[in-house]
């Protein structure tokens, strides 16, 4: 995460926040393996952003989680995932929207206890205009080092016609956002990098969205103007709550 106002996590303030590791590149400071950030939702489940993992099999990844220092967190390994495209082609239902960056990873087995997974919010998006929500994650930090240790910051959610508008006038095109998408910025300036994709966004300790990309992604890395795009998981709660208990 880029910011002045990011700060590093505390241990167990955020024990259902994941890291999503490359096994394959075997190097060995593990943060090194980091792809992508997840979050718990069951103690067995954890959701993220489906580009994260679009290109590994279940055998070259591996989930860290209890511990804010992903050096000291457990490993477990992947059985399986399921993206919400591939969830509608199995429920013989066509997506509203082309892109549904959202995927479910089942472990090999369950967290213990003291992991409690956040409830999935049901606050409507609009409702919560301004109000300050928190995300947390692993990866880059704001001197371009790949972190060890969990970031946190706060956001805030913009109107959708305002940052429909800010992308348009940097791009100098037409920019529409889907409804299944929200856009959360913060003054100073909060921007998450790749790494932190699939990192949780709360709204009082409940779900509410995932960080998919920060864009444009042209502009420097540091360009305040740039915007958190998040995905939202009430939008897909019926896809999570399947895979919980269905599969």
């Amino acid at each position: 995460m880029h910011g002045v106002n990011v700060r590093f996590a505390r241990e167990g303030e955020f024990p259902f926040v994941v890291s999503i590791t490359n096994t394959i590149q075997n190097n060995q400071r593990p943060e090194a393996n980091h792809v992508c950030t997840g979050t718990l939702v069951s103690k067995r489940d954890v959701v993220t952003a489906d580009h994260c993992v679009s290109t590994f099999t279940d055998q070259t990844i591996t989930i860290i989680a209890g511990s804010h220092d992903i050096r000291h967190g457990t490993r477990y390994g992947v059985l399986w995932w399921l993206s919400y495209n591939q969830f509608s082609t199995i429920q013989h239902s066509i997506p509203v929207y082309e892109h549904n960056d959202i995927t479910m990873i089942r472990l090999n087995q369950t967290v213990p206890d003291n992991i409690v997974p956040p409830p999935i919010s049901y606050v409507a998006k609009h409702v919560m205009l301004r109000s300050t929500l928190q995300t947390a994650g692993f990866g880059v930090t704001s001197n371009l080092l790949m972190a060890g240790l969990m970031e946190t910051a706060k956001l805030k959610i913009i109107p959708k016609e305002q940052c429909e508008q800010r992308l348009s006038d940097l791009l100098n095109a037409a920019v529409v956002l889907d409804d299944n998408k929200f856009c959360a910025v913060a003054d100073p300036f909060v921007l998450l990098d790749n790494k932190n994709s699939g990192s949780p966004v709360l709204y009082r300790g409940q779900l509410l969205g995932l960080h998919i990309e920060t864009y444009p992604s042209h502009l420097n890395i540091y360009d305040p103007r740039r915007v958190n795009i998040l995905i939202s998981v009430p939008y897909y709660r019926r896809f999570v709550e399947a895979v919980i208990k269905n599969y």
